[in-house]
């Protein structure tokens, strides 16, 4: 793995690119603390939202703000604002599944308004996107869908970070493993899962951390290398040497032939 430090060049090839599906709020410190190394694309269809995200991106070079959600097809969508914003989605509450938990009211909704989405790979054919290096995803059901927006644009991407459920919160919404699976097509290993036990203490919502595995990096190697050392350091991913220790007792135990 390439060493972190050498990545110190802040011109356009070398900047990672990260794409922020819902951004309100603004950027994570760990991502805001990298400065120009980024470039931030940041989604977000509340009007007010993104207004105070264009103002908190403005130091960044080359940042974008893009007023609309991201999904699997291009079109309108249905928001479901709920009691909590953050349980706010474009999928309705599984209120079936739901019940069983104290936290269930923060699920009620309250109104309902059509958003406009478009795929990922849709805004990068025309211009209006570069490719993703990292991807960061907080839309509360949508993330199987959002990646898939991405399209073929996934095997150049390099770390993808995202909220998911273990049991479908949200109807008709595709859960862990279902994303799992998916990210496998596209090379991607999984690194790191941090529970929430926001539902009675039960394991349901973790936030999770994919990269791209060595065999499956996009040319040219040593840039992506550079950046997938930035990406572990930020995310804080470790690495066990008990696999490579145990194989070397095994050839040893039992030679090929």
């Amino acid at each position: 793995m390439a060493d972190p430090d050498q990545f110190g060049d802040n011109t356009a090839a070398e900047r990672i690119c990260l794409v922020d599906v819902g951004a309100a709020g603004g950027l994570q410190p760990i991502w805001r603390a990298l400065g120009d190394r980024i470039r931030p694309v940041a989604f977000e269809p509340n009007p007010q939202a993104a207004a105070e995200l264009r103002t908190m991106l403005a130091s960044h070079q080359g940042a974008l703000v893009i007023e609309r959600g991201l999904f699997s097809e291009d079109g309108q969508r249905t928001l479901y604002k709920t009691k909590v914003d953050g349980c706010s989605s474009v999928f309705p509450p599984n209120k079936a599944r739901l019940k069983q938990y104290d936290i269930a009211p923060a699920f009620d909704v309250v109104w309902e308004r059509t958003i406009t989405c478009s795929r990922y790979d849709t805004l990068c054919a025309a211009g209006e996107t570069p490719p993703p290096d990292v991807i960061k995803i907080d839309v509360q059901g949508a993330e199987l869908d959002v990646l898939l927006g991405f399209g073929g644009l996934l095997t150049g991407c390099l770390g993808i970070e995202l909220e998911t459920h273990m049991y479908p919160i949200y109807e008709g919404q595709g859960v862990f493993g279902d994303i799992v699976a998916y990210l496998d097509r596209f090379g991607f290993a999984l690194r790191r899962m941090d529970p929430h036990f926001t539902f009675d203490a039960e394991a349901v919502e973790f936030d999770v951390f994919f990269t791209k595995r060595l065999d499956r990096l996009p040319a040219p190697a040593e840039r992506a290398l550079r950046k997938l050392a930035v990406i572990d350091q930020v995310w804080k991913l470790g690495r066990s040497e008990d696999g490579a220790r145990m194989a070397a007792v095994a050839n040893r135990e039992y030679p090929p032939g």
